[in-house]
């Protein structure tokens, strides 16, 4: 079995050793790391990169993917136009 392999094997018999114990007694936030540099090294990514936006695309779902972008795209089209009601109101 090859190291990918492995890791791989290695992280869905945790997955199921959680689900056996319906989720007590886990460290969760060792469990999401190891689940994100999964996903990051599954999609080709560097496990140390920090572009939000490749991580996003490498963690979540399409669906999701798509609801955080247009939410994304909506949080900065009101930052802008709140930056020009600023600019004119400065005026």
């Amino acid at each position: 079995m090859g190291k990918e392999t492995e890791k791989q094997n290695d992280l869905l018999r945790s997955a199921y050793s959680i689900a056996q114990r319906k989720g007590k007694e886990t460290n969760w936030s060792a469990f999401e790391d190891r689940l994100r540099e999964e996903l990051l090294s599954q999609s080709g990514l560097k496990v140390t990169t920090d572009d939000e936006q490749l991580i996003l695309r490498a963690t979540c779902t399409a669906r999701t993917f798509k609801y955080s972008k247009s939410f994304a795209m909506k949080e900065y089209w009101n930052k802008r136009k709140q930056k020009e009601k600023d600019a004119r109101i400065a005026l």
